[in-house]
């Protein structure tokens, strides 16, 4: 019975064996690659700046929390044939919803390297939501990718155009302007991407990134 557990525990671990290997290779493929990457930045960030008016961190990490307020109004238009769908209507007919979220404050982190990192912030007033952004940044160019999902707005609607008097057919038509909150069951749900990107041409002594994750000063 030693023999046969013994035997059993030798070819469990034989079967094993390579899939531990085969981690500790990604493992240190992965850790291999950051660390390639990061002596390109190294070398790249502030080789041809101008020492008198913008430098680089002796610290190549940044962490900084951060906040700020979000807001977002979307307006739509239609134009179709109102004569189509309601009795009494002649011509087109513009049909125009809207949504407006409340003022949102979030608040969150962002950690990066020599400007290059990722950000996560949430909601805590307004309207329910979370936003990640991902930076690129160097001496003269900025990258940034946003991602915004929330849930929540006002929505009304806003209905133009013209109608007759059924009473009185040889009235001219008359126009007509509604305009109404539009109740729903459940919260909007909306999620936008956003991508910013800025190139200084005065990059040896000017700095954008400097203002917000502080990769150089």
């Amino acid at each position: 019975m030693r023999r046969f557990l013994l035997l059993i525990v030798v070819c469990s671990f034989s079967l094993l064996l390579p899939t531990v290997v085969l981690h500790a290779q990604t493992v240190r493929g992965s850790v291999g690659i950051l660390g390639k990457l990061g002596k390109w930045i190294d070398t790249t960030t502030g080789a041809d700046l101008d020492s008198t008016y913008v430098a680089v961190p002796e610290h190549p990490w940044q962490f900084i929390l951060q906040g700020f307020g979000s807001q977002s109004a979307l307006h739509m238009k239609s134009t179709f044939d109102g004569s189509q769908m309601y009795h009494g209507i002649v011509g087109n007919v513009t049909f125009e919803p809207q949504i407006r979220t409340a003022v949102t404050t979030l608040a969150g982190f962002w950690i990066g390297y020599r400007g290059w990192g990722l950000g996560y912030s949430t909601s805590i007033a307004g309207d329910e939501g979370d936003d990640w952004d991902v930076e690129f940044s160097s001496d003269n160019y900025y990258v940034k990718l946003r991602l915004h999902n929330f849930e929540g707005g006002d929505f009304k609607s806003r209905l133009r155009g013209h109608m007759v008097n059924a009473d009185d057919a040889a009235a001219s038509p008359v126009p007509f302007d509604m305009e109404q909150p539009l109740h729903l069951s459940s919260p909007v749900k909306i999620k936008t991407q956003l991508a910013e990107g800025v190139y200084i041409f005065n990059s040896r002594r000017y700095s954008y990134a400097a203002a917000f994750d502080q990769s150089l000063v």
